[in-house]
């Protein structure tokens, strides 16, 4: 028994850690000023379309640069929406510790992501070229909501399945 005790203080202090981590990438890249952001998720967004579209190299540099720029949009406002995936779903393994109902951790967890999005963006009005928009706060908290979505699609299809396995026995 003490042995359990243990080891979910473990995983409690484990997604602690992880939760902390997530929200200080999540700072670090807020505190980027525009042009080394822009720089960053230009370099990324070549990158990734060098090895996505096969004809990419043969492309004469401004249609390289058009096609850059046109995606670049996306994966910045896809890497919004996925880290704060990641924080959604740390934040409700992580209030799923402790005791309440299903709907209380979900809206704990919303609420945090919520509140996080919305300092991240407050934190962007104090970094240069930077800014406060209401549309990342809603991807972002879009993101924390699929997250916590799909915690809650795995519990019950891990409960569905034990229950199911347990009457096959």
């Amino acid at each position: 028994m003490q042995t359990q005790k243990q080891f979910k203080w473990i995983k409690i202090a484990f997604l602690w850690i992880l939760l902390i981590g997530c929200m200080i990438a999540i700072f670090r890249f807020s505190s980027q000023i525009a042009t080394d952001s822009n720089t960053l998720s230009t370099e990324f967004t070549k990158g990734f379309l060098e090895k996505v579209v096969p004809s990419f190299d043969q492309m004469d540099p401004s249609q390289q640069s058009s096609l850059v720029k046109k995606t670049n949009h996306f994966i910045r406002k896809a890497a919004h929406f996925s880290i704060y995936l990641v924080l959604g779903v740390l934040l409700f393994c992580l209030f799923s510790f402790y005791q309440g109902y299903l709907k209380k951790r979900m809206i704990y967890s919303l609420l945090v992501g919520l509140l996080y999005a919305i300092s991240d963006e407050v934190h962007q009005i104090f970094v240069s070229g930077r800014g406060p928009q209401l549309r990342d706060v809603c991807i972002d908290f879009s993101g924390v909501l699929v997250g916590i979505t799909i915690c809650v699609l795995a519990r019950y299809l891990t409960q569905k399945l034990r229950k199911h396995i347990s009457i096959a026995s």
